[in-house]
């Protein structure tokens, strides 16, 4: 990440999620994510929260956030 603006959003991602390990790429984390792999019935909230983050990522960049495996 090269950004500020990213590099921001990822840090407070993983303040919000300490215990998961999300990679530099949150794209490519949702595009490998496999469901069921997370216990508990959070997981749609978990996903949702992480999607939150990159499109925030993507619209601060000017772009538009991307649709394809793992996302709304």
């Amino acid at each position: 990440m090269s950004d500020g603006y990213a590099e921001r959003v990822h840090a407070e991602l993983a303040e919000e999620l300490p215990d998961d390990d999300l990679g530099e790429d949150l794209a490519d984390f949702l595009d490998s994510y496999e469901r069921g792999s997370r216990p508990g019935p959070d997981e749609e909230e978990f996903l949702a929260t992480v999607r939150e983050a990159l499109e925030r990522i993507e619209r601060g960049r000017g772009g538009r956030p991307g649709i394809g495996p793992g996302r709304r």
